[in-house]
């Protein structure tokens, strides 16, 4: 189908179009979604809906800009405040607003990486829960607890509801039930020490906006109000929290515009899931669905390919892309054995497409699925003499040996850096005991004092090897 004169397939402008009631948008990669939304605002505002009724969500705080950007330039019409904002951004000033109503201070901060660590650290040497806590490697489950927190939170799983759940078990011998009805104080504990601070993090800006949102009709009622439209980005990402959110926004008029692809759902780790977009049909049965399947983006068999590899997915949405740029080279495939043979497979056809002068080396790209898979690529393109460039890698800053030396630089630079401070306590150079480390932490916060100063001061020959070898560093 070709664009119509004025820019739009028929699908688009049937998506524009529809300004009242649910509307789920299943739009393929590359099918002009972002346009969509834009037009949709635009249309709102020339049908007479104030800027500030249209709350527009993303989920990065680049696809904010970047639709904003795109609105301001296209929107002609006076305009107030434009309400185009992350889902953490929303809920922050909700909060900052309404928060008060279930005890959070309006001066709230959001809590740091750093500070999350230390907390959770604080409350496992408090606590030492036996299947938690070991005396020898006491921050080892830190990570893992703090993701594990950070999912609770997604789910909309309260600290007393974890303690009560976990409670409930009855296999009190089993030392997964044990560790459960550990995790769960450590959840409490956890999330009193946040509240006391007068900190938030960001899954809790999301887990107290809905609360607030449950419990105080009147306020959910407000804010209906206020935002009389309402249209999200990426909602394929979205976790059970943030869809919830939505569901309460949504109120009576339930003008909710949902734009997602449950092919291209990658947040998976943070709590998102694909059966939100379900959710969505089940929660809203009459809801309005427009497929989006004109690819602008990629040719014939490029699509072909991805769309016989997805349609493997028994659960997926049913829809077909289709390219508007016509054919191109077919896609060949390479099988390997191993990672390793694959990683130098890639690499020696790099090399003889480059030596054969089939193309340039800076039309050559090399996509990897994670981070995780970048090295093996990097070491077959080094072992052949093979120049490279990484864009958007953090692999190589992953590895332990790299994290120490990036420790050691900040540390340099921030000696009241703590997380750095006490990462490098624990080389095999320092081989300080995390116990007594933890101890002067705690000192250092409860005194006031730089840990650095801390370090110094202690009588213990690994401490002050670190002060030595930073100060001789710096110079």
């Amino acid at each position: 189908m070709i664009a119509s004169a004025a820019g739009l397939t028929d699908a688009q402008k049937t998506a524009v179009a529809h300004t009242r009631g649910p509307l789920l948008i299943v739009a393929g990669a590359g099918t002009g979604k972002t346009r969509v939304l834009v037009e949709r605002y635009r249309r709102l505002r020339t049908q007479g809906v104030p800027a500030e009724q249209i709350l527009l969500l993303t989920f990065t705080e680049k696809a904010a800009r970047e639709v904003l950007d795109r609105v301001e330039l296209e929107d002609e019409l006076p305009a107030g405040e434009r309400f185009v904002l992350t889902y953490h951004a929303f809920a922050q000033r909700f909060l900052q607003e309404e928060g008060w109503l279930c005890g959070i201070p309006k001066a709230f901060r959001i809590v740091s990486e750093v500070r999350k660590w230390e907390l959770m650290r604080d409350v496992l040497l408090t606590r030492r829960p036996p299947h938690l806590f070991h005396a020898q490697r006491p921050y080892e489950r830190i990570a893992e607890l703090l993701k594990l927190v950070e999912r609770l939170k997604q789910e909309l799983v309260s600290p007393d509801e974890f303690v009560s759940w976990a409670g409930r078990m009855v296999d009190v011998e089993d030392p997964v039930v044990v560790a459960q009805r550990e995790a769960a104080l450590v959840y409490r504990d956890y999330q009193q020490r946040l509240l006391v601070e007068e900190r938030l993090d960001f899954d809790d800006t999301i887990y107290y906006t809905v609360q607030l949102l449950i419990n105080q009709p009147s306020v959910a009622a407000r804010q209906s109000r206020r935002f009389t439209h309402l249209m999200v980005d990426e909602f394929q990402d979205t976790n059970f929290g943030q869809s919830r959110l939505l569901e309460l926004l949504a109120g009576p008029e339930r003008n909710l515009c949902v734009v997602g692809d449950d092919d291209q759902s990658i947040y998976k780790f943070r709590g998102a899931s694909v059966a939100n977009l379900r959710r969505f049909r089940s929660v809203f049965p009459d809801a309005a669905m427009v497929r989006l399947e004109q690819n602008f983006r990629s040719r014939g068999p490029i699509l072909r390919a991805a769309g016989r590899l997805i349609a493997l997915d028994p659960e997926r949405l049913e829809k077909r892309l289709e390219t508007t740029r016509g054919e191109g080279r077919p896609v060949s495939v390479l099988t390997a054995t191993s990672v390793t043979d694959e990683a130098d497979a890639v690499a020696a056809y790099v090399k003889t497409a480059i030596d054969e002068g089939r193309h340039r080396p800076n039309a050559i790209a090399i996509l990897l699925r994670a981070n995780a898979h970048l090295h093996n690529f990097a070491r077959a393109l080094q072992r052949i003499g093979v120049a490279y460039q990484v864009s958007g890698g953090r692999g190589f800053y992953q590895q332990p040996e790299i994290k120490d030396c990036l420790a050691f630089l900040r540390a340099t630079d921030s000696p009241d850096d703590t997380v750095c401070l006490m990462r490098l306590l624990s080389l095999p150079r320092y081989a300080v005991d995390p116990v007594q480390a933890g101890r002067w932490s705690r000192r250092a916060r409860d005194e006031g004092r730089r840990f650095f100063d801390i370090l110094e001061e202690a009588e213990d020959g690994g401490a002050g090897r670190l002060t030595m070898d930073l100060r001789h560093f710096a110079g």
